[in-house]
């Protein structure tokens, strides 16, 4: 697996799947395709963190780790997760270029 660091706000990082194997892009885009039509965005960036991160350090306002789980990602910072889904979207991007 090809898993390089990625720099988040606040000091956070995650190691994530630059290169990720197809069990794991099925497992974002079966997210994708059962909330694609009620708008669940969250569900289908919190499988894709779970998914595509290999590993994280991200700590909540009093300094404690978060640990990378559902109610992790779901509890951390909105800047820290977006910022870490926009990163991953141009690993799925690269994965299927014609979607």
């Amino acid at each position: 697996m090809d898993i390089q660091r990625f720099d988040l706000p606040d000091g956070a990082w995650a190691d994530i799947h630059r290169r990720p194997s197809h069990g794991q892009v099925k497992a974002v885009m079966r997210a994708y395709r059962e909330h694609a039509d009620d708008g669940s965005v969250m569900d289908i960036q919190t499988i894709s963190v779970l998914t595509l991160t290999d590993k994280w350090l991200v700590k909540d306002g009093d300094g404690r780790e978060i640990p990378l789980s559902r109610e992790g990602v779901e509890s951390a910072p909105q800047e820290v997760v977006n910022a870490l889904w926009n990163e991953l979207t141009t690993v799925l991007e690269g994965a299927f270029p014609n979607l």
